[in-house]
C-alpha cells in the first residue's frame, strides 16, 4: 500500500494545491511501477482522488471515495455545517493558527463517536501539527471533469453520524457514478476509519475483494 502526504499537510511541506495533489500522486504511482491502482481519498482526499481516476481511469481497478465534499450536488458551496473556512482563513492569516485548531478539535466534522482513547490520541496529534497552510492562500477552483464517464468500479463511504452535507454529498456522488455503491458505516462519524477501524478495514477489504480483473493492467 502507497500512502500519498498531501503538500503542506501532515509532515509535508509545500504549497498546498489540488493541481499539485493529483500529479504528486500520478508520479507517486508512475515512480512505484503501479500499472493498476485501487485509489482512496479520505475527506479533501477524495477530491483528489476523484481527479486521479478521472485522468488514469484505464489504469484503476477501483476508487473508494470516504466522506467526500460537495462538488456536483445542489448543495455545493452551501454547506452550513461544515467548518466555517472564511473564519478559519481569517485568523490563520493573522498568525493565529492556534485558534484555528481549536475550532476543528471543537467542531461536529472531527467529533468522534466512539470512546477510545488511542483514537482520541491520534486525532489530538493529527490537528496539534496542522499548519494550516491551505488557509493562507487564496481558494482556486479545482476543476472537475464529467463524473458519468468515470465507469470504475466505485465505493462511496459516510459514517451514519458524518455531517449531514458529507452524508447528502456522498449519495449524490454515487448516484452520479455508473458504477458506485454507497455505504454507510454504523456508530461512526466522518473520521470513521478512526471510529471503527476494523468495520472500516473489513469494508474496504470486501469492496477490494469483489473487484473484476482490470483489462488494462499492464
Amino acid at each position: 500500500m502507497l500512502r500519498h502526504d498531501r503538500r503542506g499537510f501532515g509532515l509535508s511541506s509545500g504549497r498546498p494545491s489540488i493541481a499539485s495533489d493529483v500529479s504528486d500522486a500520478v508520479a507517486l504511482l508512475d515512480h512505484a511501477g503501479v500499472s493498476s491502482a485501487v485509489i482512496i481519498g479520505a475527506s479533501q482526499g477524495a477530491r483528489v482522488a476523484l481527479r486521479v481516476a478521472l485522468g488514469m481511469a484505464k489504469r484503476l481497478g477501483g476508487l473508494v471515495l470516504d466522506a467526500p465534499p460537495d462538488e456536483i450536488g445542489p448543495g455545493r458551496g452551501g454547506q452550513t455545517d461544515e467548518i466555517p473556512l472564511d473564519l478559519c482563513r481569517a485568523l490563520a492569516r493573522q498568525g493565529d493558527v492556534a485558534s484555528v485548531r481549536r475550532i476543528w478539535a471543537e467542531h461536529p466534522f472531527t467529533r468522534l463517536v466512539r470512546a477510545d482513547a488511542d483514537a482520541e490520541k491520534r486525532l489530538a496529534s493529527m490537528i496539534a501539527r496542522y499548519p494550516g497552510a491551505d488557509l493562507l492562500e487564496d481558494p482556486v477552483p479545482a476543476p472537475l471533469g464529467d463524473v458519468r464517464t468515470l465507469a470504475v468500479p466505485a465505493l462511496v463511504l459516510n459514517g451514519e453520524h458524518d455531517l449531514p452535507s458529507r452524508i447528502a454529498a456522498g449519495v449524490a456522488l454515487a448516484k452520479a457514478l455508473p458504477n458506485a455503491q454507497h455505504r454507510v458505516l454504523r456508530d461512526a462519524g466522518h473520521l470513521a476509519n478512526l471510529d471503527d477501524p476494523l468495520a472500516y478495514e473489513a469494508a474496504l477489504q470486501a469492496f477490494v475483494e469483489a473487484l473484476p480483473p482490470n483489462p488494462h493492467r499492464c
